[in-house]
């Protein structure tokens, strides 16, 4: 492609404005749309085969070679966080893992685990902070520490109870918030390991859900009264004294798995509350 270039009239250098526009780099010899449907093209089948479906469907014809080069060299898997995606308001830092399973060698699956972590901004936009295959969440926290990762004050970590998961982003959030879905439906498994069954564990569930149903006001935090802030953390504080006493009859009952299970879940499970009645911030 040739493009019209204009002149500084003062100093007489050089640029060409649609380039510019169309964020072209001055030697680039792709653009970044045509490395995006080669990438997903080949991710799909083989090289040879991806670069001639392209060809058929109307797109640029590239050879099977270039193509490979392009996505060895691609830094389309690379995320770039910078300040100016995080901004300078306090978010939601959400991680999550996941086992997967898929074709191996030699007719064995090959079996691995996915973690992704997304965050979200006080106008509720959704943007990623990265995704790993086969690491273990220290890793994550490493990497992170190697990057200067940092989030702005007031910043919440809402995760489930995956062993390891907290404690490895603990410097990065102000306060962590406990899913309390997963609370209740995973109390289920920790009584079930201790012999615990549906008709023991499903009354208890129900109670944890009602407990831990603690709605807060929808008005700007400035506008709600400091006696019906007070009532808030006097009920947070009642149900957390309540989840104690639970803690306690499952020692009593040898549901040990289940103890530990709440004791851990107990640090952060009003992590929300406490983060709206110090900031004044809403989670989601």
């Amino acid at each position: 492609m040739s493009f019209w270039r204009v002149s500084c009239s003062t100093c007489g250098k050089t640029f060409s404005p649609l380039q510019r526009f169309i964020r072209l780099g001055r030697y680039q010899t792709k653009t970044n749309e045509l490395e995006k449907l080669i990438v997903e093209a080949v991710s799909e089948t083989n090289y040879r085969r991806a670069v001639q479906e392209l060809a058929r469907d109307g797109k640029l014809p590239v050879s099977f070679h270039t193509a490979h080069g392009w996505v060895l060299r691609t830094d389309c898997d690379e995320i770039d966080i910078s300040k100016r995606v995080i901004g300078s308001a306090p978010i939601q830092i959400m991680p999550d893992g996941t086992k997967f399973k898929s074709e191996g060698c030699n007719g064995e699956a090959r079996k691995g685990d996915l973690k992704v972590v997304i965050g979200i901004n006080t106008r509720g936009e959704i943007f990623p902070l990265g995704t790993w295959a086969g690491t273990s969440w220290d890793a994550v926290s490493k990497q992170w520490q190697e990057q200067g990762m940092k989030f702005p004050d007031g910043s919440i970590l809402i995760c489930d109870g995956e062993l390891g998961l907290s404690e490895a982003f603990a410097e990065y959030a102000s306060e962590q918030q406990r899913c309390h879905w997963h609370i209740k439906r995973d109390l289920y498994h920790a009584m079930y390991q201790d012999g615990g069954r549906k008709g023991e564990s499903k009354p208890i569930q129900e109670a944890l859900a009602g407990a831990l149903a603690i709605e807060l006001p929808q008005e700007d935090f400035k506008y709600v009264s400091e006696k019906e802030k007070d009532d808030i953390e006097e009920r947070m504080e009642k149900t957390e004294a309540a989840i104690d006493q639970l803690i306690g009859y499952f020692q009593g009952h040898g549901y040990e798995a289940a103890a530990t299970y709440m004791r851990r879940a107990k640090i952060g499970m009003f992590g929300y509350i406490r983060r709206w009645l110090k900031w004044g911030l809403i989670s989601p």
